[in-house]
């Protein structure tokens, strides 16, 4: 298993990944980057589903095509593309030597206003049912979704993509198809890969969790790659498009949309971000010093986390409730923001579009490692720092304004949203477990029987 330093990882990694992490509950980023790395790491909260639901109508996988075919193996989804011959090439091309965008453009180059016709010309895929979903899908989604492709070169869907990322020198964005997957001939054509980071902060006393709920039901279940169960098309509405989100505010945090129809061709997608470089937003926001802290002690507890940095005494000797406080004082809206300042920014964009198309509120919270770590069930987490609806709260609201503003074109519908429609940010209670805390009413939370519920933890996370 292949594992890159954290110095070098850092200076060139740019998105965040998710993946899926099966822990027990109630009884038992990323950051990918132009060199393919690091992989996922923990993502969503939410139940399990039963092995074996209804069978659901999804594009069957031919049987030459139900294996495991690797990246490079992959070919363009539309044969007739304008950029068929091309795209492969430039959208598998080493990071130090991408294509012109005379060769391939920006869709936005291409198009002032994309379509999902536009997007589907730009995509490479290992198995054409990647294709087949994922058009559906962006017909179903949000229609902002689309316009956020415009700073895109190409997308790139495939059984051993792992981590989902955006390239910013090749303007690529990858996609883990285990987010469009509803036959069992699907997702068999998709790599069950383990995270290697989730050993990184091993030294560390405590751990950071964070779920997706809606109330207090979790708004996306838990799917296994491994079993017989299907899932219908409506359950991969909201994993989706947080993915897209996240990965879409990279590609518009380095490259506007309103700057990339003034981009020349004779360059390089690399020569474009440099260019463009004083606009960044993820910059913008943390050298604005009445929104973002510019030291503090969860940077570098970030970056043991995260990118497996060494870690000193200090960092070994602090406590959950020490994380909480100081992160409840500096307006990020979860502990992953504090890899990057490119992770920050996405997921406020993330958070920000969840809720507001989909009313799905971001849990967060810390806990010290119980005395039985790692062999510890959900509720052994006893919550030393935590709050629902972590957009709401007053030091991340404007933060998470300021970087929407600027993805996205401003609307009264938007403003509305953040003026008024957030809701309220609510502690979570202190030394409640983890998957207990999930309900506003502790009685809710009493009687549950031991070793019923099994969840996902994000832990980007």
């Amino acid at each position: 298993m292949l594992i890159v330093k954290s110095k070098k990882v850092r200076s060139i990694v740019v998105t965040c990944c998710f993946s899926l992490l099966l822990v027990a509950c109630s009884g038992g980023g990323s950051s990918g980057g132009d060199n393919e790395s690091p992989p996922q790491l923990p993502s969503e909260s939410g139940p399990t589903v039963g092995v074996q639901t209804p069978s659901v109508q999804g594009e069957q996988v031919p049987p030459e095509q139900q294996r495991i075919i690797a990246i490079e193996d992959s070919r363009a989804y539309r044969t007739n593309s304008a950029y068929s011959a091309v795209l492969k090439e430039c959208a598998l091309a080493e990071f130090d030597n991408p294509c012109l965008l005379a060769k391939l453009p920006y869709i936005g180059q291409a198009s002032a206003a994309p379509t999902v016709e536009d997007i589907m010309q730009r995509v490479v895929v290992s198995h054409d049912w990647m294709g087949v979903r994922f058009e559906q899908m962006l017909r179903r989604l949000p229609a902002d979704i689309i316009g956020l492709f415009s700073p895109v070169t190409s997308i790139v869907i495939g059984s051993d993509v792992r981590p989902s990322s955006f390239s910013p020198s090749r303007g690529r964005v990858r996609l883990d198809p285990r987010y469009l997957w509803m036959t069992v001939s699907e997702k068999r054509t998709i790599s069950t890969a383990a995270d290697f980071r989730s050993e990184f902060g091993a030294s560390l006393q405590f751990v950071s969790r964070s779920r997706s709920m809606i109330g207090d039901e979790y708004a996306v279940a838990y799917w296994s790659l491994t079993d017989d169960s299907e899932r219908p098309i409506d359950e991969l509405d909201i994993p989706l498009a947080r993915l897209l989100y996240h990965e879409l505010a990279h590609a518009n945090d380095y490259v506007q949309s309103d700057k990339v129809a003034g981009l020349a061709l004779d360059q390089t997608p690399s020569q474009a971000v440099d260019l463009l470089s004083d606009t960044r937003v993820s910059a913008l926001l943390y050298d604005d010093v009445s929104l973002t802290a510019q030291t503090s002690l969860l940077y570098g507890l970030g970056a043991v986390r995260y990118f497996d940095d060494e870690p000193s005494e200090f960092h070994k000797s602090v406590l959950a409730d020490t994380v909480g406080a100081t992160m409840d004082n500096e307006g990020k809206t979860i502990f992953y923001a504090y890899s990057t300042i490119r992770e920050d920014a996405a997921t406020l964009f993330e958070a920000s579009m969840i809720k507001f198309h989909y009313q799905v509120d971001t849990h967060v919270g810390f806990a010290n490692k119980p005395a039985n770590y790692p062999d510890s069930f959900c509720n052994d987490y006893k919550v030393a720092w935590g709050v629902r609806n972590r957009i709401a709260s007053p030091l991340v609201t404007p933060r998470a304004k300021f970087v929407t503003d600027r993805m996205l074109p401003r609307s009264t519908a938007l403003d509305n949203f953040f003026s008024s429609n957030l809701g309220q940010a609510v502690p979570l209670r202190v030394g409640d477990g983890w998957c207990d805390s999930r309900y506003l009413n502790s009685q809710l939370a009493k009687g549950r029987v031991e070793g019923l519920e099994w969840t996902m933890t994000r832990d980007y996370e």
